[in-house]
């Protein structure tokens, strides 16, 4: 039941914010509401006087189940709203959709891929949703997964609300009335700022009826398509829908009174035009240049992130040019700023709070709440780890320079360093200024609803930002260590300034200092190598008289470290390194220069992607495949690697709204004629076969990783490969830089997949990573967040990787050195060590599932020996008995692998994870931060097996196969 408990908690939460005085806030003005009491006299519409003007609403219906309008025109006419009938069917950009600032979607369940591409688009340049019905129940999972991030929520088919259930309402905004025969389900808010507005009190749920965000109103329910009973509850959640964005009014008379205009076509009265909508977000990106400024400005006071400055607009082409490599002069010949590069984006915060002094609104409310919750979450947690690592010195645990510090699988590692009785008996008590702090935080979350509901809203921003403010200054100033991959991209800027062996040798000192132990080394940057290579044309000019790469192999192997050689994969020339060697700006670098057939272009013929001037090889191009593997393949053999890591493993940026795509080079286009009988350049989006090329482009990425995986697996089994890739949602990578890194790491192709997840908070941090690490299809991959240093202070960086201790991550990778100050250094210095910080997931993976979870042991006995662990007493012998029993298989499994000791893991783990809930349940209800905590990191020990299982138990198959073959 810990799905449900969730969504309950989640609604008690959200519920204990509600109050009559929060009412809906637009522009800084507080809108009226609906009335709650009985409906209006006949023949009366009761008036929205909302906002800037009036507007028509856009209705989206399916014509292939509502042939018949007319049921739904004579429900919308009862509404008084100025409407527009759209048929989905004909949905097929994002000009059909330039008209409206608002759609009502109504009980649409197919949708394609294209259609919701179209609706994303329009939704990011400042539309607004309102939806109702099982939205995209019958679509595909990447349509079905688009939707949700793009509402914010979905809807629940495993939950359905059952007969006669009537809403609940917890705004003060919503309608108070029943309605009879509903086709009603269970609205699921999945982010942060998507809360329940009126729940379900029906005979089986009390699940979300209403769930709305700031920019969609889901309604739980088949509006329109109830009797007459109905009509009333549709018009009033209408109406109210739309008050809630305040753009809408409705006359008096006659305003919504709809005439025809064609068969099958409803149209209003033709009011104002709309605003202007901003153009299209840019994408976030592969990694911000050192050069990057900061950003310059906060975004507008939002709980959502507003969007990122946009870079210069691509005239739109309805006919694409066909592509001609021989047409230089189509190439931009000026270093673009690396602000317009969609691959150097970072996050905006998702939230941001200052004193405004305007009305706190109820999603906002919720935000703040949960927001300042969580961090006294992970600051209690880090102060907790603090605490055990003190325990642990008190008690005789190995301390840095200390020795006696136990190898992995010398001793029972689910017991190693320290037995949990011996920690428990350690008082380690939090510091009493920090207890003070804890009392201050709690009573301003008490208060803080009362504030909001009392309209006090400077006083409960000013409380509010007094303890956010408390808690970062009082932050936990050193990190202990566990089983983690702690990495940092070592960058060719900082490698250019060491200058020598020698100058290495310190950044490497500083790094273990750190307690790193992971180290991507920028080998090849713009098609240029830092080793004397023998496949590839050129060493970079900045980097002569010694190799970097053996250096950085023999100094991380001093130092107990592993060297990952990070490579540009497909971007092969940049304009900005140009400038650094003295280059003209359109030089192509030098694997272009010998091979300009390998070139990938766009649709008018450019080969340099406008917006960050770099230059991309073909990758449907065999010979510029087959240079790239034999790239890998001479690292791996001439250099002691301990993996590989690609990076820009994609197509290039691609604009659909702008009108550019990538992916036209001359073995692209042979190769797509060949499958289809069809030259892709004459191909628009809206072309039959055109899903059959964006699959085309995919697919090439696809098939290298896989070649690069099967070459590593077959000449170089101990050599790591990674990815570095964007954690944007599926269809939207698919769509713009064909970067299906999921595919890859379902089939096993990538040892640890890499996140670009850039964010300025650790709110937006959270949003771009917790969807990947509880994704239950990849809980057989090492999914390591990337944390950009750059624009944050180290208190935040430090919150950051604090929430990756709390969430199902196998650790974290900081981008990047040269960013990497002595202060920040100095804090990730570790207190004590043990077997703990020797183990490396990707290594030994039983190893460290034992240990994460002796870890874990170690804490509930030293918070029950300190009297801070309530455990239900009949069963607290059970839950011991349970605790070491797990322990065990894992040892087990640790020292000696196999499928059945696999097994055994795993039910225990299964049945241990079942109970825990029931164990400590007081406990939970007063502490619940905590508990969600240790089932994300007993979560962590079930992903670290499927990883084992896989590359482990999978090695000792096959050599037992290759035995078994070489046998006479």
């Amino acid at each position: 039941m810990p799905y449900l408990f969730g969504h309950l908690s989640s609604l008690f939460l959200w519920a204990s914010l509600v109050s009559p005085a929060l009412a809906r806030v637009e522009g800084g003005v507080v809108s009226p509401v609906i009335a709650d009491g009985a409906s209006s006299p006949p023949g009366v519409v009761q008036t929205l006087a909302l906002g800037d003007g009036d507007r028509v609403l856009g209705v989206v219906h399916d014509h292939a189940t509502t042939p018949d309008l007319s049921a739904l025109r004579d429900r919308l006419g009862v509404t008084g709203i100025p409407y527009q009938t759209l048929a989905l069917q004909s949905l097929d950009n994002l000009e059909d959709l330039s008209d409206y600032t608002i759609l009502f979607l109504t009980n649409l369940e197919t949708l394609s891929l294209r259609q919701v591409v179209v609706l994303e688009q329009w939704y990011n340049r400042g539309g607004r949703l309102i939806v109702s019905g099982p939205l995209g129940t019958r679509s595909s999972g990447d349509v079905q997964q688009m939707l949700r991030n793009l509402m914010g929520a979905y809807w629940d088919e495993g939950f359905p609300a059952g007969t006669n259930p009537s809403p609940r309402v917890l705004t003060s905004w919503a309608p108070r009335l029943g309605a009879s025969d509903l086709q009603a389900g269970v609205v699921v808010p999945i982010r942060l700022d998507s809360a329940p507005v009126a729940v379900w009190q029906g005979e089986r749920t009390q699940g979300a009826a209403v769930v709305a965000n700031g920019r969609s109103v889901f309604l739980g329910w088949n509006w329109g398509e109830t009797g007459a009973t109905a009509a009333e509850f549709d018009r009033r959640w209408l109406q109210a829908s739309l008050q809630y964005f305040g753009t809408f009014s409705l006359a008096r008379s006659g305003l919504g009174t709809s005439t025809t205009a064609g068969a099958g076509f409803t149209t209003a009265q033709r009011l104002p035009n709309p605003d202007p909508l901003p153009p299209l977000r840019p994408g976030a990106g592969d990694r911000p240049s050192r050069s990057d400024p900061p950003a310059q400005s906060s975004p507008p006071r939002s709980v959502t992130p507003g969007p990122a400055t946009p870079g210069p607009a691509t005239p739109r082409s309805t006919t694409p040019p066909a592509p001609n490599p021989s047409r230089p002069g189509a190439d931009i010949t000026v270093e673009p700023d690396p602000e317009t590069d969609p691959s150097q984006q970072v996050a905006q915060p998702g939230l941001d709070v200052g004193l405004t002094g305007e009305p706190i609104v109820f999603l906002e409310a919720v935000a703040m709440r949960q927001e300042l919750n969580n961090l006294l979450g992970r600051f209690q947690n880090g102060h907790l780890a603090l605490r055990l690592a003190q325990a642990q010195g008190s008690a005789g645990a190995c301390l840095p320079g200390g020795g006696g510090c136990p190898s992995p699988g010398s001793a029972p590692l689910a017991s190693t360093a320290l037995k949990a009785m011996d920690v428990a008996q350690v008082a380690v008590a939090f510091n009493p200024s920090v207890n003070r702090l804890l009392t201050t935080v709690q009573a301003t979350l008490r208060s803080f609803p009362q504030d909001v509901a009392a309209r006090n809203y400077d006083e409960a921003r000013r409380q509010w930002l007094a303890a956010r403010r408390q808690l970062w200054d009082s932050y936990p100033q050193s990190q202990p260590l566990q089983p983690e991959v702690r990495a940092v991209w070592l960058d060719r800027g900082t490698l250019v300034e060491a200058g020598s062996p020698q100058g290495l040798t310190q950044i490497f000192d500083q790094l273990q200092a750190s307690g790193i132990n992971v180290v991507f080394l920028e080998t090849i940057n713009a098609g240029y190598t830092i080793y004397p290579s023998r496949v590839a044309a050129e060493q970079n000019p900045l980097i002569r008289g010694w190799d970097p790469l053996e250096v950085g192999v023999k100094l991380a192997h001093e130092r107990g470290m592993e060297l990952h050689a990070w490579m540009w994969t497909f971007a092969v020339g940049n304009m900005a390194h140009n400038r650094l060697l003295g280059l003209p700006p359109t030089d192509m670098g030098p694997v272009l220069r010998h091979h300009p057939d390998w070139v990938n272009i766009d649709n008018y013929g450019r080969r340099i992607q406008p917006n960050s001037g770099k230059m991309f090889l073909d990758p449907a191009n065999p010979a510029a495949r087959n240079y790239l593997l034999s790239l890998i393949d001479e690292i791996s053999d001439r250099y002691d690697v301990d993996g590989v890591q690609l990076d820009y493993i994609r197509y290039p940026f691609q604009d659909m709204a702008g009108g550019f795509t990538f992916g036209y080079g001359s073995a692209a286009r042979q190769q797509f004629k060949a499958q289809t009988g069809v030259d892709p350049v004459t191909l628009q989006s809206r072309s039959p076969l055109w899903g059959q090329w964006l699959e085309f482009r995919k697919t090439q990425i696809t098939e290298f990783v896989a070649s690069a995986a099967d070459l590593l697996r077959r000449q170089h089994p101990d050599v790591a490969l990674s990815v570095a890739v964007f954690p944007f949602p599926t269809h939207e990578r698919n769509a713009k830089i064909q970067q299906d890194w999921e595919t890859w790491a379902k089939a096993g192709d990538v040892d640890m997949v890499v996140l670009m997840s850039y964010a300025l908070d650790t709110n937006r941090f959270q949003d771009l990573t917790q969807p990947w690490l509880q994704d239950p299809e990849l809980q057989s991959t090492l999914i390591i967040p990337g944390i950009h240093l750059p624009h944050l202070g180290e208190v935040e960086t430090l919150d950051q990787v604090q929430f990756l201790r709390d969430n199902a991550s196998a650790g974290y990778a900081l981008f990047a050195m040269d960013h990497l100050e002595e202060t920040l250094r100095s804090q990730f210095h570790p207190t004590v060590t043990s077997a703990m910080d020797q183990t490396l997931p990707h290594r030994d993976p039983f190893g460290a599932a034992a240990l994460r979870f002796g870890a874990l042991t170690q804490e509930w006995d030293f918070l029950y020996g300190q009297g801070e662990l309530s455990v239900r007493p009949t069963s607290l012998d059970t839950w011991q008995g349970q605790r070491q029993a797990l322990a065990r298989t894992l040892d087990a499994l640790a020292q000696d692998p196999s499928a059945a000791r696999l097994q055994a893991a795993r039910t225990a783990l299964t049945s241990f994870e079942a109970n825990l809930n029931d164990w400590l349940y007081l406990h939970a209800l007063e502490h619940p931060y905590p508990m969600q905590t240790w089932e994300h990191r007993l979560a962590t020990v079930q992903v670290l097996l499927n990883y084992g299982e896989r590359v482990v138990l999978q090695q000792q198959r096959d050599l037992k196969r290759d035995l078994l073959a070489d046998r006479p």
